[in-house]
């Protein structure tokens, strides 16, 4: 079961605001620009862990090349 958004999920697919925006944020000639663009099930940093496992997980959606890329911050 995959956990409530913390701090608020707009879009309603299930992943916080706030870890969209480190993926929205980390590239700014992307066409990722808010929340809404971010896609659970895209893998953002291609490392074979798509977005929603890495918010549930508490990973870094932005390290790629890494499985072990915990988020220290509220997780």
């Amino acid at each position: 079961m995959i956990p409530p958004p913390r701090l608020g999920d707009l879009d309603g697919d299930g992943m916080d605001d706030a870890f969209e925006l480190l993926i929205a944020d980390a590239d700014e000639t992307d066409a990722i620009e808010g929340p809404e663009d971010v896609a659970p099930l895209d893998d953002y940093d291609h490392d074979g862990v798509q977005n929603l496992a890495e918010y549930y997980f508490g990973m870094d959606p932005t390290r790629g090349g890494q499985r072990d890329h915990l988020l220290v911050a509220g997780r």
